[in-house]
């Protein structure tokens, strides 16, 4: 009935304005922070969380649980898209790997534009080993539901209240 999106990002809600302009409902598309957005009073049958929660800290990333817990509807899901570092990897373990992938696999770009990518990523991302993310799920009162997917760092997992 409704579509809310919250992006720190400019450029992304100009896209996100052109991609959803043909959806048959109201669309609200916000400047601002996720974690406040979840603070509002709105509850929601879906929350979409798309490599946001890899650049928070760990009490911050719980923070993203237990309200976005809280805004659920009863039968509503979160899905979320991330990545996790592997159970036994040191964050510098992860940061050579990932950015070592992106350098052998991403051959449409270039030395520059791979660089300035490896360069945010080893400057701002902070991924935990799934193992993490779960306990924090759970202890905000959420649960794994069956549906997920994983491909080396990137997960796609969904969560329901309960």
């Amino acid at each position: 009935s409704r579509y809310k999106g919250v992006d720190l990002s400019e450029t992304a809600l100009e896209l996100a304005a052109r991609e959803l302009a043909d959806l048959p409902c109201p669309v609200t598309l916000t400047h601002g922070d996720i974690l406040e957005a979840l603070d509002e009073d709105d509850s929601y049958d879906a929350i979409h969380s798309s490599f946001v929660l890899h650049h928070l800290p760990t009490e911050r990333k719980a923070e993203f649980f237990g309200r976005a817990a809280r805004r659920l509807a009863p039968d509503g899901l979160l899905l979320l898209v991330d990545t996790a570092r592997e159970e036994d990897e040191t964050l510098d373990d992860y940061l050579q790997r990932y950015c070592g992938w992106l350098r052998r696999d991403w051959t449409g770009l270039s030395t520059q534009e791979l660089e300035a990518i490896c360069d945010h990523i080893v400057n701002n991302d902070m991924p935990e080993p799934y193992s993490t993310l779960l306990a924090l799920a759970r202890a905000a009162g959420l649960r794994e539901t069956p549906g997920g997917v994983h491909y080396g760092a990137h997960r796609l997992v969904c969560f329901a209240p309960g």
